[in-house]
C-alpha cells in the first residue's frame, strides 16, 4: 500500500507541474497511470484479505493436526456442513487415518446422499479400513450414477471385482 502512495503522490506532483507550465497531455497521462496504479496496488479489499490470509497460514503453519483442528471447532458450529465433514474426511485420509476417515465420510454421506465425490472417497476409505464388503456396497450405489461404458463405470466394476463381492 506504500508504494501505491509513494507513486500517487510522485505523478501528482509531476501533473501539478505540467498543469502549471500549461501542458495538459501530462494530466492525461497522470490519470491513466494513476488507474493503473489502483488496479495493481490499491484495491483495499484485496489487500485486507490477502493480509487475512496470510495471519491464518501463520495461525495454522503447515500442519494438518493444526487445519483438522480448525475444521473441527467450524464443523460444532455448523454441524450440517457435508462439504466441511469431506474436507475433513480428506485430511484424514490423507494422515492414513482411515476409521476417522469413515466416520466423518459416513456424515458427509448422510448429510449429501447419492453425492457421487462424497461416497467414492467413502468406499476408498471403507476400503483402506479393511471394510471391503461396505465399501462394496457404496461403490455398487455410486456405479449407478454413470453410464455403462464409461470410464468411471469400469474402475468400479474393476474395484467391485477385485474384492470377488459382485
Amino acid at each position: 500500500m506504500i508504494i501505491f502512495w509513494s507513486i500517487l503522490a510522485l505523478l501528482t506532483i509531476i501533473a501539478l507541474g505540467s498543469i502549471w507550465r500549461g501542458s495538459w497531455i501530462v494530466p492525461i497521462i497522470f490519470l491513466i497511470l494513476v488507474g493503473l496504479a489502483w488496479l495493481q496496488w490499491g484495491n483495499e479489499k484485496d489487500v485486507t484479505q490477502w493480509l487475512e490470509l496470510k495471519k491464518l497460514r501463520a495461525e495454522l503453519g503447515n500442519s494438518a493436526d493444526n487445519v483438522i483442528k480448525r475444521l473441527k471447532k467450524q464443523l460444532e458450529q455448523n454441524p450440517k456442513s457435508a462439504k466441511g465433514w469431506y474436507l475433513l474426511g480428506k485430511l484424514y485420509l490423507s494422515q492414513q487415518n482411515y476409521s476417522a476417515a469413515v466416520d466423518v465420510f459416513s456424515k458427509a454421506n448422510n448429510l449429501q446422499p447419492n453425492e457421487p465425490e462424497i461416497m467414492l472417497n467413502y468406499g476408498q476409505a471403507l476400503l483402506m479400513a479393511k471394510q471391503p464388503e461396505a465399501a462394496v456396497k457404496i461403490w455398487k450405489k455410486l456405479r449407478d450414477h454413470y453410464p455403462e461404458n464409461s470410464d468411471e463405470a469400469k474402475a468400479l466394476d474393476a474395484a467391485i471385482k477385485q474384492d470377488g463381492l459382485q
